[in-house]
């Protein structure tokens, strides 16, 4: 069984988005990851805020599919929606957890974890 590593950071007397931020993690990684992505807009108040958990086999290609366009058009969905519906609108990614050496295998074209190492990262999510 593999570890699961958490990272919670919460600073008193700082407000919650900034203090959710400064989580942050290597978001470059292609391991296996449960992320938290923030959304806000600098016309708001600070305590306002877009909050989405995901999880990926590899970090790496799943924000770099995030941050295109195109495939959120192609792929619509809430979170999506609360990202592009004002122009203004800033975001963070950050890890909550990383699965460490997931047991994986090739299909030939695709990474497959194992169904323990999902289960993992669904509670993790929750």
């Amino acid at each position: 069984m593999y570890p699961i590593y958490v990272f919670l950071i919460y600073e008193e007397n700082t407000n919650l988005r900034l203090s959710l931020i400064n989580i942050g993690g290597d978001l470059d990684c292609h391991r296996s990851a449960v992320y938290l992505y923030i959304i806000w807009n600098l016309d708001d108040d600070e305590d306002d805020f877009f909050l989405y958990v995901g999880q990926s086999r590899d970090l790496a290609k799943r924000l770099s599919d995030h941050m295109n366009p195109l495939l959120r058009i192609k792929h619509p969905s809430l979170h999506y929606y609360a990202w592009d519906s004002r122009p203004k609108n800033l975001s963070a990614f950050v890890i909550l957890a990383y699965l460490d050496e997931p047991t994986n295998f090739s299909t030939g074209t695709e990474l497959v974890i194992g169904k323990d190492d999902q289960l993992k990262m669904n509670i993790v999510e929750l």
